[in-house]
């Protein structure tokens, strides 16, 4: 009687630990099924899940092997400039170098190739500028240049947007891998389709100089970067999307008319009239233009190439508009240090790259990169700058590529046209 009773006292405990034990023994055995079978019902969700871990490679996808970098000209100092061993290919037509897409495929575990890729051009930044100033010829930095630079704290990101090299479109993605609700986007996109730079103010900021150098230091881990573009490539583009065309039904109210191509037709018509003749400003001569003007938005009040290079031989480096001055004065390089340096010539292999930089957890996958502002003549851009650079004489090539030479030679962009070879052997 007494086990009897010893038994009823205790059979509620001892049935208590028989559930336990089982329930136990059941969640290890599904933990076991968890870890055996698909990982992404991982159990511990405290973990980055298979899909978030940064992987750069999957983010760029397929890439090239050989290196964007411009094969750069040793110059009379006998300064020869590194030249990857990956890229032994020179552009065709006018040669700006760095220009033509490498024709391998990089091996998508190969991001370490990229990284150094990254090095070498820090590297040869870092060596010109250095080379500058010890040659007392390095531009003085104002301290104006740290206006132009894009801060967005929430990614700690920094960018100098160069304009004509792809800004606009980087100013939509900074908006994509924003935190705003896309109603916000959707609403800031559509009130600024005109002004993007206005489009991404309400979570970027512009800082003076003493507030970028505290923030530089305070805050670890910021993702600095820049695009470039070669020099000459970017000047025809700048020409050919804000001076040789209108953009207003009317002529005379057109902002870049009124500030640049009116008082240029001004200054150096006669000259130009002198040179090539009234036929030259022809309508059967698109006006002076190498290749006819999208909309007809062209006409004979309008600078002719030849007339706006005269007017960037002239004019003062930091009066000149943004979407043609040197990238040396608006953004800094020697100063600034910037961890990625993106070719523009390579944009559509090296952004991929820039993605995985900037967000690498993937966390907004469906920002896509839409080109703004792109080439519609169907030509190369070589060939276009061909067209363009074939109303110079040698002497005005010259003269440009002394206010550019920073630029081509801190990012290894040289030139070739006839018997002009920039920089010089």
């Amino acid at each position: 009687m007494a086990f009897v009773k010893k038994l009823i006292r205790y059979f509620p405990a001892v049935l208590v630990m028989v559930c336990v034990n089982l329930i136990v023994l059941s969640f290890y055995g599904y933990s076991s099924i968890l870890k055996s079978g698909d990982q992404t019902l991982c159990a511990n969700c405290l973990k980055p899940q298979p899909w978030h871990v940064p992987h750069v490679p999957e983010v760029m996808g397929p890439l090239k092997a050989t290196t964007p970098v411009a094969k750069v000209i040793p110059n009379n100092n006998n300064e020869t400039q590194s030249r990857s061993t990956r890229n032994q290919n020179n552009s065709e037509s006018i040669g700006l170098s760095g220009k033509k897409r490498p024709d391998k495929p990089w091996s998508v575990d190969q991001m370490d190739s990229f990284r150094g890729l990254m090095m070498d051009r820090k590297q040869l930044l870092s060596k010109t500028c250095d080379n500058f100033r010890r040659r007392g010829i390095l531009p003085r930095t104002r301290s104006s240049v740290y206006r132009n630079l894009i801060v967005m704290k929430e990614r700690k990101i920094v960018w100098c947007p160069v304009f004509k090299a792809s800004s606009t479109t980087w100013l939509h993605y900074l908006l994509d891998i924003s935190s705003l609700s896309q109603i916000e986007k959707t609403r800031l996109r559509e009130k600024y389709n005109n002004s993007p730079l206005n489009m991404i103010s309400k979570f970027t900021f512009r800082p003076v100089s003493s507030v970028y150098e505290r923030y530089s230091k305070e805050v670890k881990g910021i993702k600095s970067f820049i695009i470039v573009r070669h020099p000459f490539n970017r000047l025809v583009s700048a020409f050919r999307d804000k001076i040789e065309r209108y953009h207003t039904p009317e002529l005379k109210d057109d902002f870049y008319y009124k500030v640049y191509g009116g008082p240029i037709v001004g200054r150096f018509r006669k000259a130009a009239l002198r040179r090539f003749g009234s036929d030259f400003f022809s309508e059967a001569n698109h006006f002076g233009a190498p290749v006819p003007v999208s909309n007809g938005r062209r006409n004979a009040k309008l600078p002719s190439f030849w007339e706006f290079v005269q007017y960037v031989k002239a004019c003062r480096v930091s009066r000149m508009d943004e979407h043609f001055r040197p990238i040396y004065d608006f953004c800094s390089p020697c100063d600034i240090n910037y961890e990625t340096v993106i070719h523009f010539e390579n944009l559509s292999e090296e952004s991929k790259y820039l993605k995985g930089v900037l967000d690498p957890f993937g966390a907004t996958a469906e920002a896509q990169i839409e080109w703004a502002n792109p080439n519609l003549t169907g030509l190369k851009l070589d060939d276009l700058t061909t067209l363009y650079f074939q109303t110079l004489s040698s002497e005005d090539i010259i003269a440009l590529y002394k206010i550019y030479e920073l630029d081509m030679k801190m990012f290894g962009y040289s030139f070739h046209l006839k018997n002009i070879t920039l920089p010089q052997p």
